[in-house]
């Protein structure tokens, strides 16, 4: 059985009310503004760049589980095949929710194998029937659980700013977004409060003074 988008959409707005929805957007401020300062105060430059990556992940993936935990939504920590990372979800109604990072907002999510598992049952209704037997002619149980992925990427040239906080349900073979729920366009305010935020606290570097070295006189 294949389900459209309409009913993708449905099931996503259930699991994840309005109240949450707006929370998880501002989830994103935290991350891009937080993050970097983390890394500031531990590292040094040019050191500070390469952790910026896994310290952002970490920082979103707390205050994700603070959402879950306000909200009593289900959460788990799972590893890869590998077992060399760990990998957060939240669990409400037919979704299991995690958060990735791409630099476009049409760029897909890269297909790791924990993803292709948890996203096994995302059948896509408009891609119809190829003429030959396949994993995806067996039918989906009943109680299952689809994968969403809360989309978010950099603001163009503004890397510390959010460019967009989208919620997308991925097909079985990562090739396409069946369903889109745009934060942005749903809470104007809040985006427009976290690029005025970041704007402000946004500071130019100051240049700095070159010192004439001198030579010592014998």
């Amino acid at each position: 059985m294949e389900y459209t988008e309409a009913e993708y959409t449905a099931w996503l707005q259930a699991a994840f009310p309005e109240e949450i929805r707006g929370i998880l957007l501002g989830v994103i401020d935290g991350y891009k503004v937080v993050a970097p300062g983390v890394c500031k105060k531990v590292f040094s430059m040019p050191d500070r760049h390469d952790p910026l990556g896994m310290v952002r992940r970490g920082k979103i993936n707390e205050q994700i589980r603070g959402v879950a935990e306000l909200h009593s939504l289900l959460v788990k920590d799972e590893p890869n095949v590998n077992g060399s990372a760990y990998f957060l979800s939240v669990v409400s109604g037919r979704y299991r929710l995690v958060a990735n990072l791409v630099c476009r907002k049409e760029d897909m999510v890269r297909p790791a194998k924990i993803r292709k598992l948890w996203a096994r049952h995302n059948r896509d209704g408009h891609q119809g029937k190829l003429g030959f037997a396949s994993e995806e002619d067996h039918p989906v149980p009943e109680d299952t659980i689809f994968l969403a992925i809360l989309l978010h990427g950099p603001r163009g040239k503004h890397r510390d700013q959010p460019g967009f906080v989208d919620i997308v349900v991925p097909d079985l073979r990562f090739r396409k977004y069946m369903c889109r729920l745009r934060l942005f366009s749903i809470f104007p305010q809040i985006a427009e409060g976290l690029w005025r935020r970041q704007d402000v606290t946004r500071k130019n570097p100051t240049k700095r003074k070159r010192e004439r070295v001198l030579p010592r006189q014998a």
